[in-house]
């Protein structure tokens, strides 16, 4: 007879991405993770500092639009750090100023400097006037609002109580009312839906940057979900035996 009970058999691990909210990414500055990382790894530390470059900015992909199809975070899922990365990101994209290969780069580098670089005027030009696409603007503005109630949600006590877990589909609690399906199911619903959406910026709207912007979101939000998804099933296989 197993001990395990059914609670515990449903405890997802998340391997998708490491806990990136404020606090968490606020202990690694002061920890000086980077510079340990850095000068005092060598060659293993470097891969580290690449690893988890790809894994964050992944992350700010999928947050890109997942915010539409998510609510109640975790504290450790997102945060504000993560949110204005993340808006920078699309900011760049958007902008005439930047080549798209840079944009990512960027945002972690360069962006964060140019309060100190450009004045006013050269700011608001960037960002919102050398523009390639307004809808794609109109799409930022509805990420920065939709984000920013999360993030004040975490701020006042409303997290999820998995620290990590990346939102709760409200589409799955509408579907799950009225049918038995699982999350992960409706997660492919919402992918699936979120790249018809591209094809329809990119086919009928003509808006190929966007269109661009959604798929490549939509793929790391899918690797993202199928990583967390093959975890789970091996840690459930193991508590089954």
């Amino acid at each position: 007879m197993s001990l395990t009970t059914p609670s515990n058999r449903e405890f997802r691990i998340r391997i998708a991405q490491k806990k990136i909210g404020d606090l968490n990414i606020a202990e690694w500055l002061v920890r000086l993770r980077f510079f340990e990382c850095l000068f005092m790894k060598g060659e293993k530390g470097l891969l580290e500092l690449l690893t988890d470059w790809f894994r964050f900015s992944r992350s700010m992909l999928a947050l890109s639009v997942t915010v539409f199809w998510k609510v109640k975070w975790g504290k450790s899922a997102t945060g504000l750090i993560q949110v204005t990365l993340t808006a920078i990101y699309l900011l760049n994209f958007n902008s005439e100023k930047i080549y798209a290969v840079f944009t990512m780069i960027s945002t972690w580098f360069v962006s964060p400097f140019l309060l100190f670089i450009y004045d006013r005027e050269q700011l608001y030009n960037r960002c919102f006037e050398a523009i390639y696409s307004e809808i794609f603007l109109y799409y930022i503005f509805a990420f920065a609002v939709l984000s920013s109630g999360h993030v004040l949600l975490l701020y006042v006590g409303y997290a999820n109580k998995s620290s990590s877990k990346r939102g709760s589909s409200w589409l799955y609690m509408l579907i799950s009312r009225f049918i038995k399906i699982n999350e992960f199911t409706v997660t492919l619903i919402e992918i699936a839906l979120t790249v018809f959406i591209a094809y329809c910026c990119w086919h009928y709207w003509k808006e190929p940057r966007l269109a661009i912007h959604l798929w490549l979101a939509c793929l790391s939000w899918l690797s993202m979900e199928i990583l967390d998804e093959s975890q789970f099933a091996k840690h459930k296989s193991m508590m089954n035996m």
